[in-house]
């Protein structure tokens, strides 16, 4: 994904589509046959050989950082769209473009006319890796992206079990089990439903079944809020609530309060997918009304009422958290998981050891 390269596949996508058309019918355990060595639509031939069509993909969709197209829709129920809600748009069982800490991830393989491999134009980058190119083709970008402190990922664990690919019909699981004499062993992710209480669900998405449900999302309650409003210009250096800081850096100062205020809500901003820079937690949003912020806590902290801690050089009034109220959670569990260079190897989330498909670090 553009904000998170790590997240990314190569912009010029493959696709090989194999089609044998033969005049004659091929008889059981026939021998090999030789390919056509033209195109079709050039061929001097009447007999049409088998053929091999290697088709690239150059449209503007190629330069798109999520697949298919429902993971940039709104929220139905939030209205917010799919990017912004991190730990969707990061997890690959929710965004096929994402990172999937099961597969192996290798540079692109070029041949120079001769025949020989070219290691040069596509080297295989010693770790630890800092930037990568956002297209490694260089086709529809040839500009890079910071991995340092912007590299992490999403991964379902789940928490239920279906009986069928449909996953219309599940248990509360965490390993294949029966019920009933039924075997539920297909593991449920991402499952679309046709209301807000996510109560009736299936695999497919569509115009009617467009609720989300995956493992570890919180439904019902309420996110609990307090204030802050700016009365006088200068810095804001330190919000803590409950003792955990929620500010990425210190504002600089300005005179104009709504301007404090609105520094404010970009530095609270910067924390609500993951905590980096000064925070110590993340989730914590803000919005700004005039010279007021409006913090929001995690929906899954509940009816908190602690009054946040705000240092800094500005004059302020600030009001406790209140109007929360406990959700319920989906079973299983959305992992987060950071990608840091003093860190050569990963369990597969929700498991002590690598995925098996990984033959690297």
């Amino acid at each position: 994904m553009k904000n998170h390269p790590e997240n990314r596949t190569p912009r010029h996508l493959l696709s090989l589509a194999l089609a044998a058309s033969l005049v004659q019918p091929i008889p059981a355990l026939a021998a090999s046959v030789a390919l056509a060595t033209a195109p079709l639509a050039t061929s001097t031939t009447s007999t049409v050989k088998p053929n091999v069509m290697f088709i690239l993909d150059d449209s503007g969709s190629m330069d798109r950082d999520y697949l298919p197209d429902w993971a940039n829709d709104n929220h139905p129920v939030t209205g917010t769209g799919y990017t912004s809600m991190a730990g969707l748009f990061r997890n690959n069982g929710f965004n096929g473009v994402a990172y999937n800490p099961a597969i192996t991830y290798t540079p692109p393989v070029l041949y120079n006319a001769d025949g020989s491999l070219n290691t040069t134009t596509y080297p295989n980058i010693p770790s630890p890796w800092t930037s990568v190119k956002n297209d490694a083709f260089w086709v529809q970008s040839t500009s890079y992206s910071n991995l340092v402190g912007n590299a992490s990922f999403y991964t379902f664990v789940p928490g239920e079990y279906c009986s069928s690919a449909n996953m219309t019909s599940c248990v509360t699981a965490t390993a294949p089990t029966t019920v009933g004499g039924i075997l539920y062993d297909k593991p449920a992710g991402l499952r679309w439903c046709n209301s807000a209480a996510l109560t009736n669900c299936r695999s497919i998405n569509n115009s009617t079944y467009k609720y989300p449900r995956y493992p570890g999302l919180l439904t019902g309650g309420a996110a609990a809020t307090a204030t802050l409003t700016v009365t006088g210009g200068g810095t804001a250096t330190s919000i803590k609530v409950n003792g955990l800081e929620i500010l990425r850096a210190a504002t600089t100062s300005s005179g104009t309060t709504s301007t404090v205020a609105n520094r404010i809500v970009s530095k609270i901003n910067d924390c609500t997918a993951s905590a980096w820079g000064n925070c110590t937690i993340a989730g914590y949003s803000a919005t700004r009304s005039g010279s007021t912020v409006t913090i929001t806590a995690p929906l899954s902290l509940g009816a908190i009422t602690y009054t946040p801690v705000v240092l800094g050089t500005m004059n302020k009034t600030v009001t406790a958290f209140s109007g929360g109220s406990a959700p319920s959670t989906v079973p299983g569990s959305n992992l987060f998981t950071d990608i840091v260079s003093s860190t050569t190897s990963y369990p597969y989330p929700g498991t002590t050891a690598k995925a098996s498909t990984r033959t690297d670090c």
